[in-house]
């Protein structure tokens, strides 16, 4: 009974056709993989994240930089 609106793509594999095709499906957005630039509205269907599988506090690196 929940609404699936954000999908992950398998082994982060995406083109231009892909994200057409999730979008077309009715999805509000995915994950595209690691990345450090910041996700905005113009990059719902490739939204990056902050790896922590290899890092066991991923919250570090942020608050080295304040």
């Amino acid at each position: 009974g929940i609404k699936v609106t954000t999908l992950a793509y398998p082994y982060y594999a995406h083109d231009a056709r892909v994200m057409k095709a999730v979008q077309a499906a009715g999805y509000h957005g995915a994950r595209a993989g690691w990345g450090k630039y910041i996700n905005d509205a113009s990059r719902l269907f490739e939204f990056k994240s902050q790896e922590s599988v290899n890092n066991p506090d991923p919250f570090a690196e942020k608050r080295l930089a304040d």
